[in-house]
Parts: structure tokens; C-alpha cells; sequence
């Protein structure tokens, strides 16, 4: 029997999903549910063997450009060569990286698939089924189909073809958890199309191989209109990656029956999905840098099939994509083409077309710049490789401008930081308002802690979205807003930043504790000196006596490091950096801090309670490395103000 509190709560979550979300998504959302509870996406993808095509009846189509081994090689160094061969050589003896981190056994032969995909579980918190689906993805294609272009080995085509076959023989269609996800399949259906024109060469095919790879990309095609109201209630990367799925089919196989319905479905979604989920300032409705990249990957993609298919897309959405490569510029680290490890992060890089690390923007930026702007955002570099393998029109020399200014980014002579302030339009990833990340020297030594898992057992059932876990003020011990589930935050914490700003300062608030009669406020600004002052102010909205419990979290890299008095003292690689903690009454007297260390989740000073997911960075997917978490904690009634001062001392 329900419990009525408990249905009231539910009551309640639903009410406000209504408001935040929208009635239609909402709508969208009930009806893919009720089509797994009537049986309805079984009936439209019921297994059934896998099609035949003629081959003599379709003829394919270029999407992607296959750069000759000149070329390819002008731009790897020796080193970057060999490290190519190396990452395709794991691929030959069964394994990959996943999530561009360690290597594991490249399977494909999951189990389960004797169950229809509406059967599978994909939120076992003992069995994620992310690790299922990064080898299904295929993107090892593409680190292949770089080696085969740069030696001519027939050793990578043949791989390739060994394992497409394999995957066929083990994954019926429409049977078990390869088939679950709309947007996987369509990711995979790219990475197909990608590797037909690498590999299905008279030389290192035979008909039969052709054959199959026609067929499976046409099934993959079919299996996304029926769920895509899915894809349209998630309006994000779901959506984007199924319309490009369905718009890069249909123009790949031309004179296939269905094929001009694909490609005008995906044509009209993905228009809908540029215009509704980039915002006018480039950011990405998921609020998560990674998601943005993946976006900004697929879209490429997309536009060089349209340089074939002959669609220009329209002034709305080639502006909207435009915003988005400049918020890219706008965030990245310079020296390294890094960018904060801002939201979701589930170790996504759908076009490892490059010699660059999973962390380095660069190659995505100038791809995405040369195909919207036709020119390059950055000087020549290993980065190009990406926009070499894609249908793109010539671009002009890198501009001597600078590049684009975020609104909340402040930039010193050796250091640059940025302020978390949002106005959520659409789902928030984590709870996060005003956070701050800072880079010194090419460094993050004020981190976001990333994502680690989406699906595990407690305490990493996703904690690190959480406010405590990110470089910004707890009061309460709650959260800025109400977690409703792995992915679903309600009563969204909003901010605004506040007039005036300057090029060395501003301030942010965010109403998240206004349930609680409190107002969180924080001033960013950059000294003369080089260094950082971050001052959080607590105001009360409403008289009140009562002790606000507030607890202050900063994220530092893992280096050696000593405390004394409250001033936490690290030796960076380049110099020392010294960051002290104050906290002060409404009258501007001193009050008492107590402190906290963690490291990988134990407590090396203090006392008190420890969360075991604090003291730990991930920059990818299942990867957790230790770090430096620093608390600082008041218990006293508003208003007080908490000043962190951040001090770079050469070495």
C-alpha cells in the first residue's frame, strides 16, 4: 500500500516537473513510457532478420572527406604517428580505451540479446550499461581508418571488418542492449557510414562485406523514427544525434527506398534541435562542456554531409552553431585547449580524429570554425587532422584577434578564472551556481570534480553533481536545488550577475536558499598583484537569529601541501600558492572557522563527517584520481561574509 506522504512527494515532483520542464515534454516523456508498458515499440521494432539491399540499386554517397597519407602525415609529428600505430595495435590484439582512458577487452558480444532492447535495463547501479555501449559506439573505426590512411596496412581494414561481422552475428536486430538506445544506434550508423568509405574498397572488401554494410546502416536508420518522441522529449543530445543519424542515412544511401524520408526527418529535427537547445550566448542547453563538444562533433558531421547533399542550413541555425564554437573559444585554456570540466562528463569524443588528448578542444574548435565561419579560430597545428577528414569549404588564415570573452571570465597575466551564473531555461546537470573554476599557467588548481559514474552503487551513485562536491558555499548542509533523480533537478536555483561589472571583477547571486530566508552572493576579482580574491556573502531575506550552518568547498590538484592557521600552502609545478580563509561578521569582526582536508576521500585534518566521494577529480568516465578537497565551516546567523584569497608565488 502506498504510503500518502509519499505519493504526495511524488505528486509534488510531478507538479513541478510540469512547470520547469513543460507540459509537452512531460507529455512526450509519458507516452514513451506508456509505448514500453503497452508493448507498442516491440510491435514497430520486432526482431526480425536482417535486411538485404542490392547493391546495384543504391549508390552511395561521400559524408566525410579521405584525406590522402601526404597529407595526413604533414600534420603528426613522428612521436604522434607512433603513438597511432600503438592505439591501433590494441585494437588488434581486442581491446580499447574507453572513455579515452584505460584499456579494456573490445567486446561486442554482450549478453542479453536473446531479450527485445525494451527489456534492458540501463539503470542497474551493478551493471552500467555504458560499458556495453562504448565499444558498440564503433569510434575504434576511426582510430583504424587514421592508421590504414597513413600506411596502407591491410592488417586495419581487414580488423575492421572482422569485427563488424562479429557484431552482426551477436546483436540480432532489435534484440538486447546494443539496440536500447535510439542515440547510440545513431552514433554507431555514423561510424559505419564513416568506415564504408575507408574501408569498403574493392581492395580491401569483398561484395558481400559491401553488401552487409548497406544493409546495417539501413536497419540502424529504421530503428530511430519510431522512439525518436524520446529524443524530442530529452530536446538534447539524444535528439541531435538521432536526427543526424537519419539525416546522414538518407543522404548516404541514395536510391534506397526510405532514404529521402530519413534525411528530410533528420533535416527538420536538427534544425529544431540548433535552434531550441543553443542558446543566443553558445551555450549548450545540458550545461556541460562535453555534452557541447559531442553536439558541436555530431553537427559537423552533419555539415559535411550537407556539403554533398547540397542543404545550406538556414541563417538561424548556422547562427546559433556559430555561438556555440565561440562559447568553446570563449572557455578554453590557450595553452593546451582545455576547457573547465563544467556538468555531465561520460567520456564522450564521438570524432577522435586527431592527435590530441580527450581533454584538448582544439581540433573541434577549428573544425567547427572552418565549417561555419571559414576561417580557422587557431594557428596550424596536429589539431587541424579533424577538419581534414571532413567536407568543408577553404578557410581563411587564423584571425590575430583575440578569442571570443565570456561574459563571466576574468583573465590575469598568468591566470584566468570564471564564475558559475546561470538562468536555467531548460534541466540543470549539476547544482553548481557560482562556482569557480581557476587556471593558472595552463593549470585547473580550482577544479570541478567532473561526473566519475552515472550508474554504481551508493556512495558514487552519481554524488559529484551535487552543491558540496563543487568550489562553491553549502548552507544547511542542502543542496541549491531539489535532486529528483539521476538526471532530473527541480526547483532550479537560479543566478543573475550583478551590475557593474569590470574587466577585474563581478558579482554573481543565485536564490537557491530563498526557501530558507537566505541570499548566497559572490564577488569575483582579480588584484594588481596577480592574485584572486573570491568573497561569498550571506544574507538573511527575512529577520532571523537562527545559525546558518555554511560550509565552503574548494578543489585543488593533488600536490604537496601544508596547512596552518587558515591558509592552505601547495608548490604548483611553477610556483607556490598560498590560499587563505576568512570569514567575517555584518560588523566586519573575525569569526571562527574550522577546517577540513580530504584526499581521495579520507580525512587528513579535522574532524567530523567525510564524504567519500570529496578529495576525488574525474576528468572521463569510470576514471577517479585523487585530489585536494578543502572545507572550511561557520555555524552563525546571517550576515557574514566568507573571503578566499588566492596568492601565486613564483618558485
Amino acid at each position: 500500500m502506498n504510503n500518502p506522504a509519499n505519493l504526495m512527494n511524488r505528486l509534488q515532483k510531478a507538479a513541478l516537473a510540469v512547470r520547469e520542464l513543460g507540459l509537452e515534454k512531460v507529455a512526450l516523456f509519458g507516452l514513451y513510457r506508456l509505448g514500453y508498458l503497452t508493448g507498442h515499440w516491440r510491435r514497430l521494432n520486432p526482431p526480425t532478420p536482417w535486411p538485404t539491399i542490392d547493391p546495384r540499386a543504391v549508390d552511395p554517397q561521400p559524408i566525410f572527406r579521405v584525406p590522402a597519407q601526404a597529407e595526413l602525415s604533414a600534420l603528426l609529428s613522428p612521436a604522434e604517428l607512433q603513438a597511432l600505430r600503438d592505439e591501433a595495435s590494441l585494437i588488434l590484439s581486442g581491446q580499447m580505451r574507453f572513455f579515452s582512458a584505460e584499456p579494456r577487452p573490445l567486446n561486442l558480444c554482450p549478453s542479453g540479446t536473446e531479450h527485445h532492447w525494451t527489456q534492458v535495463r540501463d539503470d542497474d547501479p551493478y551493471a552500467d550499461i555504458k560499458f556495453i555501449w562504448e565499444p558498440a559506439r564503433f569510434t575504434w573505426v576511426f582510430t583504424l581508418a587514421r592508421a590504414y590512411q597513413l600506411t596502407a596496412d591491410v592488417v586495419y581494414p581487414q580488423a575492421f571488418w572482422q569485427y563488424f561481422h562479429q557484431f552482426i552475428q551477436a546483436n540480432p536486430l532489435n534484440m538486447g542492449p546494443n539496440w536500447a538506445s535510439g542515440q547510440e544506434v545513431a552514433l554507431r550508423l555514423i561510424a559505419l557510414v564513416f568506415a564504408w568509405q575507408v574501408f569498403a574498397q574493392p581492395e580491401t572488401s569483398t561484395p558481400a562485406d559491401r553488401a552487409a554494410l548497406l544493409s546495417v546502416v539501413a536497419a540502424h536508420a529504421r530503428r530511430i523514427p519510431p522512439t525518436l518522441l524520446y529524443a524530442r522529449a530529452q530536446n538534447n543530445n539524444h535528439l541531435i544525434s538521432e536526427a543526424a543519424g537519419l539525416y546522414i542515412a538518407g543522404v548516404f544511401l541514395k536510391g534506397y527506398p526510405s532514404a529521402p524520408r530519413w534525411q528530410r526527418l533528420g533535416w527538420r529535427w536538427l534544425n529544431h534541435a540548433w535552434q531550441t537547445q543553443i542558446s543566443p550566448d553558445g551555450a549548450y542547453i545540458q550545461h556541460s562542456a562535453n555534452y557541447h563538444r559531442l553536439m558541436l562533433q555530431v553537427s559537423l558531421a552533419t555539415f559535411s554531409a550537407a556539403q554533398t547533399a547540397g542543404d545550406a542550413l538556414p541563417a538561424a541555425s548556422l547562427t546559433r552553431l556559430q555561438s556555440a564554437a565561440d562559447w568553446v573559444a570563449s572557455l578554453m585554456e590557450p595553452s593546451n585547449g582545455a576547457l573547465p570540466n563544467l556538468g555531465h562528463n561520460d567520456g564522450s569524443l564521438f570524432l577522435p580524429l586527431a592527435s590530441a588528448l580527450y581533454a584538448d578542444y582544439r581540433p573541434t574548435l577549428q573544425a567547427a570554425s572552418i565549417a561555419l565561419t571559414r576561417r580557422r579560430a587557431l594557428p596550424p597545428g596536429t589539431w587541424d587532422e579533424l577538419a581534414a577528414w571532413l567536407l568543408l569549404p577553404p578557410a581563411k588564415a587564423a584571425p590575430t584577434a583575440d578569442l571570443p570573452a565570456h561574459p563571466c571570465r576574468l583573465n590575469g597575466a598568468d591566470s584566468w578564472a570564471v564564475l558559475r551564473a546561470v538562468r536555467f531555461t531548460d534541466r540543470p546537470a549539476h547544482a553548481d551556481q557560482l562556482h569557480v573554476d581557476l587556471w593558472y599557467r595552463g593549470q585547473n588548481v580550482a577544479c570541478d570534480a567532473g561526473t566519475y559514474r552515472y550508474t554504481a552503487p551508493p556512495p558514487w551513485d552519481h554524488p559529484l553533481a551535487r552543491t558540496l562536491a563543487h568550489n562553491t558555499l553549502t548552507l544547511h548542509n542542502r543542496d541549491q536545488m531539489l535532486r529528483a533523480g539521476r538526471f532530473l533537478w527541480l526547483d532550479w536555483a537560479q543566478a543573475a550577475v550583478q551590475s557593474p561589472s569590470t574587466p577585474a571583477s563581478l558579482t554573481a547571486a543565485h536564490n537557491g536558499y530563498a526557501a530558507l530566508g537566505i541570499q548566497h552572493k559572490r564577488a569575483l576579482a582579480l588584484q594588481q598583484a596577480g592574485d584572486w580574491l573570491v568573497t561569498d556573502r550571506v544574507t538573511a531575506l527575512r529577520p532571523s537569529a537562527d545559525p546558518c550552518p555554511a560550509c565552503l568547498h574548494w578543489l585543488l590538484p593533488d600536490l604537496p601541501w601544508s596547512f596552518e592557521a587558515g591558509q592552505l600552502t601547495m608548490q604548483l609545478p611553477s610556483a607556490v600558492l598560498r590560499l587563505n580563509i576568512k570569514a567575517f561578521s555584518e560588523q566586519d569582526q573575525p569569526l571562527e572557522l574550522s577546517f577540513q582536508v580530504i584526499r581521495a576521500g579520507q580525512l587528513l585534518l579535522g574532524s567530523g563527517e567525510c564524504p567519500p566521494f570529496l578529495g576525488w577529480v574525474s576528468p572521463t568516465y569510470d576514471t577517479r584520481q585523487p585530489a585536494i578537497s578543502l572545507r572550511a565551516f561557520l555555524i552563525t546567523p546571517p550576515n557574514f561574509t566568507l573571503v578566499s584569497h588566492w596568492i601565486f608565488t613564483q618558485s
